[in-house]
């Protein structure tokens, strides 16, 4: 979702155009005087209302928050306010020195990933089942994608994508202008209060997307189902720079619903190309066969012949064997129940710590002591406290975790607080761990500026997250963990940097 934000008003001495450190608006870091103010910062509202150490936002474009590959984040999307639902990854100012690679959002009840400024760059991601937006965009977000499949389920989805500047105004540097390569959107009903649509492009969104197909989904319950709002539309000012190149729409319903002036402007420019032409999508690896691509590239962009998030020519996509499927979702990219970690917990790849009370520095030992995954048995550790100093913490995969609380890694989330005075938290979790949020706690992952993150899932051993019914007095685990049919659940994974926005150029 798009939040509507005003700019804050901050009480500050002296003349906000004079204040020393500010970003002279280059894409370079100035350096940033301790105690003084941190240019292009906001609050965030991904967090608990009583939170107010959620700032983010700088004038490090090359910040680092750390690395995340192979990750999977399932049943997200609690509301922490009113009409302020989580994404399942928020990406807040984050960097292009941050790595984030193989990211899956499953079950979202808000948007798969939302970007809120920054420049950091994204590859091979999986949204599926999202209840809102598959990639939403805000902020003066500048970072590059490549390799990303959004699919809607035949009750859940709203837009493939949704694109704003937004900011304090449509024109407000840095223009919100990523780089789109290699997207598939599979459209399908979607949510039954919602007119679904590939992209909407809006508030001076200037964003690229290229070689990209929007495809009817051919496992959608009811044919023509897909786009019903057309495959996209520009329903705002028309900005210079937005472009499609190479993009196919190959859908029963109508290439475009909404006929302002806006999108008839749109049509007749030289920034739009999109074709019309007949492809298919094969149903077992989602590749877009029938299109030749022919336009230029940026730099940083790879050239592959074809259009969509995955080789025509693979026999094996990239998305496979690290990915949750369910058997009954028609949103699923396969129609069968599969975990990507149950083979190596049989097998004992992963292997339980002996030691039920051996729970890692900055977890706890619960009550309930032990859960069963797959005929294994392994101590069961809570995450309940804010991680910070300048400490490394380890999430093993010889445990399982509870999250039972909204918790911050770092301190850089005060206000003005400069990067040189923040906490080099890290927080390190392995291959193969499992990391349960407490359903219904508003229980979520904060990590702040200054801080890093370093998932380390491999195609073999994804990190999963997701969520599970909890009683914290009696230490009990209801349900079963390894089901990822719920929405809503928690409030997901946010990461923080020092990159530029948009939203409070001062």
């Amino acid at each position: 979702m798009t939040f509507q934000r005003s700019i804050l008003a901050l009480a500050v001495s002296g003349t906000l155009a004079a204040l020393a450190g500010c970003n002279d608006g280059d894409s370079s870091a100035d350096t940033i005087a301790a105690g003084t103010t941190v240019p292009h910062e906001i609050a965030s509202e991904a967090a608990p209302a009583t939170a107010t150490d959620v700032y983010f936002g700088g004038n490090d474009d090359a910040d680092n928050s750390g690395s995340v590959k192979y990750l999977v984040i399932a049943e997200s999307g609690v509301a922490f306010q009113p009409d302020a639902e989580l994404q399942g990854l928020t990406l807040e100012a984050v960097g292009s020195g941050t790595t984030i690679s193989h990211v899956q959002v499953l079950g979202s009840e808000d948007d798969g990933i939302e970007f809120f400024g920054g420049t950091v760059n994204v590859d091979h991601v999986v949204i599926n089942s999202q209840d809102d937006d598959g990639l939403d965009f805000d902020d003066g977000y500048r970072g590059t994608i490549q390799y990303a499949i959004v699919r809607m389920g035949n009750n859940d989805g709203d837009r493939g994508i949704e694109a704003d500047n937004a900011g304090p105004s449509d024109t407000a540097e840095p223009i919100t202008a990523p780089n789109v390569a290699y997207l598939t959107i599979l459209g399908n009903q979607g949510k039954s209060s919602k007119t679904t649509m590939g992209a909407l492009f809006r508030r001076g969104f200037a964003g690229h997307i290229y070689r990209a197909a929007f495809v009817d989904d051919p496992d959608a319950l009811n044919a023509g189902a897909g786009f019903e709002g057309g495959c996209f539309d520009v329903d705002d000012m028309l900005p210079a720079g937005l472009s499609l190149t190479d993009v196919v729409c190959n859908s029963t319903n109508e290439l475009v619903a909404d006929s302002d002036s806006y999108q008839t402007d749109f049509q007749a420019s030289a920034n739009y190309d999109v074709s019309t032409a007949s492809v298919s999508v094969d149903a077992n690896t989602l590749a877009v066969s029938g299109y030749t691509p022919s336009g230029s590239l940026p730099a940083g962009v790879d050239d592959n012949p074809y259009v969509g998030a995955v080789d025509p020519n693979a026999t094996t996509p990239w998305w496979d064997g690290w990915t949750v499927h369910l058997a009954n979702d028609t949103g699923s990219l396969k129609r069968v129940d599969f975990h990507p970690l149950q083979a190596e917990i049989e097998n004992g790849t992963i292997t339980p710590a002996a030691d039920t009370r051996s729970c890692p520095a900055g977890t706890s030992e619960g009550e309930k002591t032990t859960v069963t995954l797959f005929g294994k048995t392994f101590p069961v550790c809570l995450l309940n406290q804010h991680l910070t100093g300048d400490v490394t913490y380890t999430l093993d995969n010889r445990h399982v975790y509870v999250l039972t609380d909204y918790i911050k890694v770092g301190n850089g989330g005060v206000q003005d607080r400069a990067k040189a005075d923040a906490d080099q938290t890290k927080l390190v979790i392995e291959a193969g761990t499992m990391i349960f949020a407490d359903a219904g706690e508003k229980a979520g992952i904060r990590i702040t500026r200054g801080a890093q993150i370093d998932v380390q899932g491999t195609a073999e051993m994804p990190v999963i997250m997701s969520a599970v019914d909890f009683d914290l007095s009696s230490g009990t685990i209801i349900g079963d963990p390894t089901d990822f049919a719920g929405r809503g659940e928690w409030g997901g994974l946010v990461i923080d940097g020092y990159a530029r926005t948009n939203s409070l150029d001062r």
